[in-house]
Parts: C-alpha cells; sequence; structure tokens
C-alpha cells in the first residue's frame, strides 16, 4: 500500500497526464452567469477517463473520505462543499461557487459544461496564460451591484439616525456618480467588445501583453506601442514595460469625470482639487506614445535603496511644457547637468529628469544612452508588437542576480 501509493504520487509528480488530464491541450475558464449566480467553470480535455478514476480512488484513499462519485453512463460527478466536478471519456469540468444553490443548479451548469462545444481559443495561441473579459458584460454586472448598493441606501436614508443623514447622502451622491460613470462607458463598447491580457514565458522569459477590441466611442484607442525606447534598455534588463499613450485622451476624460465634487473623496477643497487636477491634466496634454519603465540593473546590496538601481523611464511628448515647470519650480532644489537636464544625488544614486528633443527621461544611475547591444534586438520584440501595452521580466536574469 504505502511503497504504492508513494510510487503512484512519484509518477504524478515526473507526469502529471498520469492522472488522465491531457495538459497538452488548452485548460480554460469561465464564468456562467445564470439567475443571479456567478460561478467559476474551469474545462479541460480528458485524455484517459480509466486514470481519471484511478487519480480519485487515490485521493479518496490519501484523505480517508469517499468523494461519493455517482456514475451515470460514462459521466461521473461528485461534489466536496463548493467545489463540484465531473467528467466523461473526452472532457472534465470542475465549478466553483457557494451561491450555485441559489441560482443555477450545479448539475445543470455542469451539463452545460459538459456539452458545451468547443471554445475557440484561437486568439490565445501565442499565449501559456491569457485572461479575457467581455467588457460590457462586466459594466452591466459592475451596474447592478452599485444600483442594488443605491437602492439600500435609500432604503436606509428614510430610517437611520439624523447623524447619519449627511454622511448617507454623500455615500448615495457617489453612487449615482459611478453608475453615469459606468453607464457613459460602457455605451462605446460593441457587444462582444473585449479587454485581453495575456502570459507567455518562453527562454527564461514572462511577457505579460494587453489590448482592447470592440471600442467604438468618442476616446479611441488606436495608440499602439512604437518600441522605440527600447534602444536605451539594456540587452538583459530585468524588467521592461511599456505603454501607449494618448495624453489629450487622458486629459479630456480627467476634466469631464473628475469633478469639484469628487474633491471631499480626496480629502482636499475645490480649489485644491482644481488646481491640482490643473497640472495633471496639463502634463497629460504633453504626453503622446510611448511610456516605457525599464529596471536594467539591481548591485550586489541589501534590498530596499533606491541608489543600487539602474533604471529608467522615458516618455514620448510633444512639447516642453513638463521640464519647463521642472526648471521653474525645482531650481532651488535641482542641479543642472546639460540642457534641459536636471537632477539631484541621493546617497550613491544619481537621479536625472531632462527633455532630449521629444522624448522627456526619468533615469536612476543611468546616461539615457543607447546601447550598442540593446533590448530592441530581442526575439520577444516582435510578440509584443501591435499592443497598447506589456511587461516582459527576464527571469532568469533576476534569479542569476546577486
Amino acid at each position: 500500500e504505502g511503497a504504492d501509493y508513494e510510487e503512484y504520487a512519484m509518477k504524478l509528480l515526473a507526469d502529471p497526464s498520469a492522472s488522465g488530464v491531457n495538459y497538452d491541450t488548452p485548460i480554460y475558464g469561465y464564468l456562467n452567469i445564470e439567475d443571479g449566480s456567478v460561478s467559476l467553470v474551469i474545462v479541460a480535455d480528458v485524455e484517459n477517463a480509466k486514470n481519471v478514476d484511478k487519480f480519485i480512488t487515490f485521493l479518496e484513499e490519501m484523505s480517508g473520505e469517499s468523494a461519493g462519485v455517482i456514475r451515470k453512463g460514462d459521466v461521473r460527478q461528485f461534489s466536496v462543499e463548493d467545489l463540484h466536478i465531473a467528467y466523461n471519456n473526452s472532457r472534465l469540468v470542475a465549478v466553483v461557487d457557494e451561491s450555485l444553490d441559489y441560482g443555477d443548479s450545479p448539475n445543470n451548469v455542469i451539463a452545460k459544461a459538459l456539452n458545451r462545444p468547443d471554445a475557440d481559443l484561437s486568439a490565445y495561441e501565442k499565449y501559456d496564460i491569457a485572461y479575457s473579459i467581455n467588457i460590457k458584460k462586466l459594466t452591466d454586472i459592475l451596474i447592478a451591484e452599485k444600483q442594488y448598493d443605491l437602492n439600500y441606501s435609500y432604503e436606509y436614508l428614510v430610517e437611520c439616525e439624523e447623524w447619519e443623514r449627511e454622511w448617507e447622502m454623500e455615500n448615495i451622491k457617489s453612487l449615482e456618480r459611478d453608475i453615469e460613470m459606468l453607464k457613459n462607458y460602457t455605451k462605446y463598447f460593441e457587444k462582444n467588445a473585449r479587454a485581453t491580457m495575456g502570459i507567455t514565458s518562453k527562454a527564461g522569459r514572462i511577457v505579460a501583453e494587453m489590448s482592447v477590441d470592440g471600442y467604438n466611442g468618442e476616446y479611441k484607442l488606436d495608440k499602439r506601442v512604437s518600441n522605440e525606447f527600447l534602444e536605451y534598455v539594456n540587452n538583459n534588463a530585468l524588467l521592461v514595460a511599456n505603454l501607449a499613450v494618448d495624453g489629450n485622451m487622458v486629459s479630456e476624460i480627467l476634466n469631464k469625470y473628475f469633478t469639484a465634487e469628487y474633491a471631499k473623496e480626496f480629502g482636499l477643497s475645490n480649489n485644491e482639487f482644481n488646481l491640482y487636477l490643473g497640472i495633471a491634466s496639463d502634463a497629460f496634454k504633453s504626453i503622446n506614445g510611448d511610456m516605457t519603465l525599464a529596471i536594467n540593473d539591481i548591485k550586489n546590496k541589501p534590498y530596499g535603496d533606491i541608489d543600487l538601481f539602474d533604471a529608467l523611464m522615458a516618455v514620448n511628448v510633444t512639447d516642453d511644457y513638463i521640464i519647463s515647470n521642472v526648471s521653474m519650480y525645482g531650481a532651488a532644489i535641482l542641479d543642472n547637468y546639460g540642457v534641459n537636464c536636471y537632477g539631484f544625488n541621493y546617497k550613491d544614486a544619481l537621479i536625472l529628469l531632462g527633455q532630449k528633443q521629444d522624448t522627456l527621461y526619468f533615469t536612476i544611475n543611468n546616461d539615457f544612452k543607447p546601447r550598442a547591444n540593446s533590448a530592441a534586438s530581442k526575439a520577444w520584440v516582435k510578440d509584443v508588437k501591435g499592443g497598447h501595452g506589456y511587461i516582459v521580466m527576464d527571469v532568469d536574469n533576476i534569479m542569476k542576480n546577486e
């Protein structure tokens, strides 16, 4: 017994497919939303149902408890608290949700999951792990939740104590603003609009990419990353992040939706809120293009000190608004390091903020000059072209870094 179980357990560790599940085909999940209940459904292909039987038996005998497997034809089904599992000769599904008993029943969810057509996963072929959201459905759910809270607040306002009324009225106003914002937001998305984030691991790297499709609103999401700043990044950088930013769009959104009514939520007076909003809005108007962050290296010292980093951030700008304000208001505390370049020393770190033509840069222990052997030559660059943004982590180099 003991030796057999140990041998079987080692076999599973060496080859997870010994459990009967096919790990060479995609395993995917989706949210099933029915009758007020939300359940997570995980779907996997079965390679050998008899091996799944054996795996379940192994788990039962190891735990000393019966799973209570019920068999109907080629379908085996059992539940462990809020986890409901079923499989046949070709597919295994796992359903997770404690609210199933109050909405769609586990049997219905399982039956639909076992018999639904194969999912079209072609959009995720280049990823090892991908997460995709139907934006309109998600927004509708958020609106419904906010509306539920608003209705409750209306009812509570009638019976609450006098000292609670002011707070409750502010809460109602906040919920009404949020609902209006979400309604304005969702009308710009097509029915099947999606936001997708994918993660790929290749040659010791993790690449996370994101994109949005199906948007047709007044604020266009046409901006895509160009990767022009990768020539300033080391070939073996520990981390590279890039985001395509349309500053005019961000500025318009700030001015349209972040009105003075939000001042209290930030603990500011109306004048202070408008001042900071104006500064942020004007700064974003200057930004148009890539916003790239890179950590080239961390030195061999204890973690946490800024002077250990070799890092940079570079941004496409359309004018000198940001750097001119830095030179105007920072003259008393910043040293001049050249034309449109200012900085200061912190411990052993040299921190610079400057602008070269249409590029604003912020660096720590970095001269912001093109590298002869830069990240622009890396194979992963072609995989992240055309998206709205991405993050790349060099896992091998991070693990080797002292």
